[in-house]
This record gives C-alpha cells, sequence and structure tokens, in this order.
C-alpha cells in the first residue's frame, strides 16, 4: 500500500473476509505513515475502534472538504465502495490516495411484498 501512496493512487482490497486482522494491518500502516510525516485520516463506520490517526472523517461533505493538506492520506477500513462516488472524485481531485479494505457488494434493495389474497367474500342475498 505505501507504493499507492507514494505514487498518490487509491488502493482498495476487499474486506469480505472476516477476522484475519484487517484493522491491525491498517492501524500498523497509520502509525508507520504518521512517522513518515503524514496526517492520516480514517473513513469507518466502527469510530469505537481505535486507530493511529489524526481524525476521523465521514462521507459527508462537512466532514473532509477543506480538511486535507498535501500530505494527507486516507485510510477506509469496512467503508462501502457504492456510497464513495463524490469522496473519491474530491480526493482524486485534490491528489489524496485512500487506500484500505472496502465493501464491494452491493447493498440488497428489497422488492415491495406482494399481497395475496386469501379469503375472498362473496355476499349472497
Amino acid at each position: 500500500m505505501l507504493e499507492y501512496i507514494e505514487k498518490k493512487e487509491n488502493y482498495f482490497l476487499s474486506s469480505e473476509d472476516r477476522r484475519i486482522g484487517k484493522t491491525f494491518t491498517l492501524n500498523e500502516l497509520a502509525f508507520t505513515l504518521q512517522a513518515l510525516g503524514y496526517k492520516v485520516f480514517v473513513l469507518t463506520p466502527y469510530k469505537e475502534c481505535e486507530y493511529f490517526a489524526d481524525r476521523f472523517i465521514s462521507l459527508d461533505p462537512q466532514s473532509y472538504r477543506g480538511r486535507f493538506a498535501n500530505n494527507a492520506v486516507i485510510i477506509a477500513d469496512e467503508a462501502r465502495l457504492e456510497m464513495m462516488e463524490e469522496f473519491l472524485d474530491y480526493c482524486k481531485y485534490r491528489s489524496i490516495p485512500v487506500v484500505g479494505y472496502v465493501n464491494f457488494r452491493r447493498s440488497k434493495i428489497l422488492k415491495p411484498i406482494q399481497f395475496k389474497r386469501e379469503y375472498k367474500c362473496t355476499w349472497s342475498e
């Protein structure tokens, strides 16, 4: 991932596998990046975990607009790729690399329930 960060490119791996040490690996990366002088931001829905980072961000534009410097790096942990389009466009324009584990699966949209009539009432005289 360090190679992609130096090139200012995005690099994503699938977050679907469980319990393989993804967060631990990202923490080690963030700690190394901070030692190298980068400002590290974490994009994750799980803010109760501890990260070696300068700050948490969300996909809300008010959370990230105007906050990144030239040496910023975004670490994504369990973020949903389908919701990141505007965020990734912003980072690409600013040459800010985004690396980490993302969820590539699309969320399931439930179809409307079709009610079927089980009883039919006929009035007779």
